[in-house]
């Protein structure tokens, strides 16, 4: 959840002050890009006809690029390592179909979660997790 955080820098002088050496840090975050604009924004927050937000809780401008976290860890002596996509694993014309199915009560935010099948993919697009270790 670090694409809520205001102070990137300051969290990760936090996490490292807080972790013994060699301890390690598991994070999930939101990349920012135009699929996770489309994704997180557009779809999830703004378009009335798919939105399940109903609160602007997603600041694009706020997530946060691997490499810009790989730099900010790594300036405070966590190294990221293993980072890898995590993203809706369905057909995207029925993920936009349940979006609207969800926004109109049809099905549960409980199915729709199960029916996206949120999981590790081959890219980064969306969003993406991993684990930074504290160097010794």
């Amino acid at each position: 959840m670090l694409e809520h955080v205001s102070d990137l820098d300051r969290v990760a002088s936090e996490i490292s002050r807080s972790l013994n050496p060699k301890g390690v840090f598991l994070f999930d975050t939101i990349n920012r890009t135009r699929t996770s604009k489309l994704l997180a924004i557009k779809v999830m927050q703004e378009w009335r006809y798919t939105r399940i937000i109903d609160a602007a809780i997603h600041d694009w401008q706020m997530f946060i690029k691997p490499e810009e976290l790989a730099a900010t860890m790594g300036s405070h002596g966590l190294h990221v390592q293993d980072v890898v996509g995590l993203a809706p694993r369905a057909n995207p014309p029925k993920v936009l179909l349940d979006f609207i199915r969800t926004n109109r009560g049809s099905i549960s935010y409980g199915e729709l979660s199960r029916r996206l099948n949120i999981g590790q993919v081959g890219n980064t697009r969306t969003s993406y997790m991993g684990f930074a270790t504290k160097w010794a």
